[in-house]
């Protein structure tokens, strides 16, 4: 994925040196957020890594969080929950969204996916968190 000229990309987002991924059967996985944030534009956001053909939910935040949850780090506040998602065959998953015109400079969006698995601690691993701010 190749980050989009103008406005901010969504970086990968770290809290005391902890990237916040949780290790399932497939290792540590991660998230990926591509986007310009600026109205009408696209939003894409990749899963890499994680178990293959696993249920998923992925948390949006406009805060971070930080909370200890089900033996990882909950990084976004919970605002919204997008569920009844999966991964493919081989641990990936790839979404995309339009960005809405007016949301106010320097809101602040944060990403991050859960996964069920059997092999991660009570039964769930998560992937790192990105962080994205609208600049215009």
């Amino acid at each position: 994925m190749s980050v989009t000229s103008g406005g901010t990309a969504l970086k990968p987002f770290s809290s005391g040196g902890s990237w916040s991924s949780l290790a399932g059967s497939a290792g540590l996985s991660r998230l990926v957020g591509v986007g310009p944030l600026q109205p009408l534009t696209d939003l894409r956001v990749r899963v890499q890594g994680a178990a293959p053909d696993a249920p998923l939910l992925v948390v949006v935040g406009l805060a971070e969080a930080s909370l200890p949850f089900k033996g990882g780090v909950l990084v976004p506040a919970p605002d919204v929950l997008v569920a009844g998602l999966s991964t493919d065959a081989i641990g990936g998953l790839d979404l995309q969204a339009g960005w809405p015109a007016g949301v106010p400079v320097g809101t602040t969006l944060l990403l991050q996916a859960w996964l069920t698995d059997a092999r991660g601690p009570d039964g769930l691993s998560a992937t790192t968190a990105v962080r994205g701010t609208v600049l215009e």
